[in-house]
């Protein structure tokens, strides 16, 4: 059984939007201006690749990745998993786990023109299987709760309101094995 603590961190595939950012204040942004490409913000396209990039990730502590967040006011992107038999049936190998960001967007928050919301700093490591599991409880937790797969960025998304103030998205990022 694998330990959730030693699972990689690193994302199995990249998506347009997303970011990194070093500890010293640096930060690059795949697809800018450029699709693919990753970027720094105001000076342009870098050499990078993903490759690079998950090197980057892997050998050092000092890079967070931040994945694009979709907007509250799109549906999710992916196909949908709205019942139980479709996510105990979910594929996500080859990915070896995921590492869970969790957005909350709140009333204050869009009206003042925020569509994506805020992520929260904990960023918990988890196993395909205890993914699943989240996100069957999730499902079962929140009626109106829309989950979705989306292999080609290496993604699920669980969106769900508490409350009616507050619209919470979960970014499932996967890992690689």
């Amino acid at each position: 059984m694998t330990n959730a603590a030693s699972l990689s961190t690193v994302p199995y595939r990249f998506s347009d939007g997303d970011m990194i950012y070093g500890s010293g204040g640096e930060r690059w942004m795949r697809g800018l201006r450029h699709p693919d490409r990753w970027s720094t913000p105001g000076q342009g396209p870098t050499t990078h690749t993903d490759e690079n990039i998950r090197a980057i990730l892997s050998s050092s502590d000092d890079w967070q990745h931040c994945p694009s967040a979709p907007s509250v006011h799109q549906p999710l992107p992916g196909t949908a998993c709205a019942d139980r038999s479709t996510l105990t049936s979910l594929e996500l190998r080859p990915a070896a786990g995921a590492t869970l960001h969790i957005n909350r967007l709140n009333t204050l928050q869009s009206f003042l023109g925020n569509e994506s919301g805020v992520f929260r700093d904990s960023r918990p490591s988890l196993t395909s299987r205890e993914v699943r599991v989240a996100l069957l409880g999730t499902l079962a937790r929140y009626r109106t709760a829309q989950i979705s797969y989306q292999r080609s960025a290496g993604r699920v998304y669980a969106r769900y309101a508490v409350g009616g103030s507050s619209i919470h998205t979960h970014i499932y990022v996967l890992t690689a094995p």
